[in-house]
C-alpha cells in the first residue's frame, strides 16, 4: 500500500511524497515541476488546506503522478482538490487506493468506468 504523504519542512516549503505505507520508504518526492508542464497554478509550489493555486497544483500533480494521463488529471483535478486537499492539514496522508476509488467512483458516476487499479506500478 502506498500513501501521498502531505508535510511541511522545517524551512515552511511544502512537500508530497509517495511513500510505502508500512514501511515509510519515500518512492519517490511529488515536485509541482511535472504537473506545470500541463497547467501551471502556482509558480510557488503546493499548498493544502483551501482552494487557492497551490492546492490546484498538487491536486493535478498528484493525480498525473498516479494515473500518468494528463486528461485524466486535468478532467478530475478539481474534484479531487475538492474532496481531499481543500481541507487536509499539515502531515496528511492520502492513500493510493483513495485516489483509485476516487477516480473509478467519478468515472462511472459518469457512465465511463476506468479500468480498476489504473495507477501505474509503485
Amino acid at each position: 500500500m502506498f500513501g501521498y504523504y502531505l508535510r511541511e519542512t522545517i524551512s515552511g516549503e511544502n512537500k508530497c511524497e509517495l511513500r510505502n505505507v508500512e514501511t515509510g520508504m519515500v518512492l519517490r518526492e511529488i515536485t509541482p515541476e511535472r504537473s506545470r508542464e500541463i497547467f501551471t497554478h502556482s509558480k510557488k509550489g503546493f499548498s493544502w488546506g483551501s482552494n487557492n493555486p497551490g492546492s490546484s497544483q498538487l491536486a493535478l500533480a498528484i493525480l498525473f503522478d498516479f494515473t500518468n494521463d494528463e486528461t485524466i488529471a486535468i478532467k478530475y483535478y478539481k474534484a479531487f482538490r475538492e474532496l481531499f486537499l481543500s481541507s487536509a492539514e499539515n502531515t496528511e496522508i492520502i492513500l493510493d487506493s483513495v485516489v483509485n476509488d476516487f477516480l473509478n467512483t467519478i468515472a462511472t458516476k459518469e457512465g465511463k468506468p476506468l479500468i480498476p487499479k489504473i495507477g501505474k506500478d509503485k
